[in-house]
């Protein structure tokens, strides 16, 4: 069940001021809600470009591990704004999704706490929705927009949710079963291998996110993300990493379900240069979830898991014409 609470200022500034070297999710005249499901920390903009108009639709986030939706999505929606701002991403809803804890400068989530897994997160998000569609009139359907570990959760919502979802926009998904290199991140993570200070943790954080030549030659970049990783908790990203490291294979859920019952319109992104588990091969893999004709795949050239990041223009471009594929400009 969804509660609100007060936008307080810590909300405030991650959203009208995001992060230093972040842009803003938000344009002047925004409305800003903040709430909270039980894992979950929703924040819902409703954008002044809407009016008094409604979509059929409401554009739904959710972040990488170690992230959240400020360090995530802020490009993409910036970029986008910037670019073409009467875009769909700027016009209807939005509600970013962060994993409880993953806001900047959360406090510990307590020991005692459950430890969630990603299905149950993913039922949480589906759940989410379903209120959200009882409770607005004319909301009738989500796009869902992932990166990394959060394409995860966003499938296992996809497959409940079914009909009720227009359309993915996935960045870097992994939609196989965890690994034995899962096993390993979790580990470290929890023999405080990784903190968001050790510098030799911090390189293998970046290499998830950005390509080699970008992690070495962009100083803004690298140090966007430097920072992002400094502003969460350790311990919060590390129930995150656990989770993550005991994934199912939604991706043969996906290929199970019948053809088109699941996610609609699918737009895939992969950076050519990605390393590891982000890397473009398991990008195409899990392409392969999908019928024929189901879902697009984009390789961006030179470019790590965070394509928007080293390519944000051409990604801005593509998903605009995505969103004219659903109707909508």
């Amino acid at each position: 069940m969804m509660t609100a609470t007060p936008a307080v200022d810590d909300d405030l500034d991650i959203l009208v001021e995001a992060a230093p070297r972040s842009l803003p999710l938000t344009r002047p005249g925004d409305t800003v809600t903040v709430s909270h499901t039980e894992h979950l920390r929703v924040t819902h903009i409703h954008p002044a470009a809407a009016g008094t108009r409604t979509y059929p639709f409401a554009v739904l986030t959710l972040h990488d591990m170690g992230l959240n939706a400020a360090s995530a999505f802020s490009t993409l929606f910036a970029v986008s704004s910037a670019s073409t701002p009467s875009s769909a991403l700027h016009a209807a809803d939005v509600y970013h999704v962060d994993v409880l804890g993953a806001q900047d400068d959360a406090p510990p989530i307590p020991a005692s706490d459950p430890w969630v897994s990603l299905t149950d997160l993913g039922a949480e998000v589906a759940a989410l929705a379903a209120s959200l569609r009882a409770s607005t009139p004319g909301l009738r359907r989500f796009v869902l927009v992932a990166s990394g570990s959060g394409c995860h959760i966003a499938v296992e919502a996809a497959l409940t949710l079914r009909s009720a979802v227009a359309g993915m926009i996935l960045f870097s998904p992994v939609l196989t079963g965890a690994g034995a290199a899962d096993g390993v991140r979790e580990r470290l993570s929890a023999l405080g291998g990784w903190n968001g200070t050790g510098e030799g943790a911090k390189g293998g954080w970046l290499a998830r996110w950005l390509s080699p030549d970008a992690a070495a030659a962009n100083v803004e970049l690298a140090a966007k993300y430097a920072d992002a990783l400094d502003r969460v908790c350790g311990a919060n990203v590390g129930r995150y990493v656990w989770a993550d490291a005991r994934r199912r294979d939604v991706g043969a859920a996906l290929a199970a379900a019948p053809r088109g019952s699941v996610g609609g319109r699918v737009l895939l992104f992969g950076g050519r240069a990605a390393t590891g588990v982000g890397a473009y091969a398991a990008v195409v893999e899990g392409l392969a979830a999908w019928p024929p004709g189901a879902a697009s795949l984009i390789g961006v050239e030179g470019a790590g898991a965070a394509v928007v990041e080293e390519a944000p223009h051409e990604v801005v471009e593509a998903v605009r014409l995505f969103f004219m594929g659903l109707g909508c400009v």
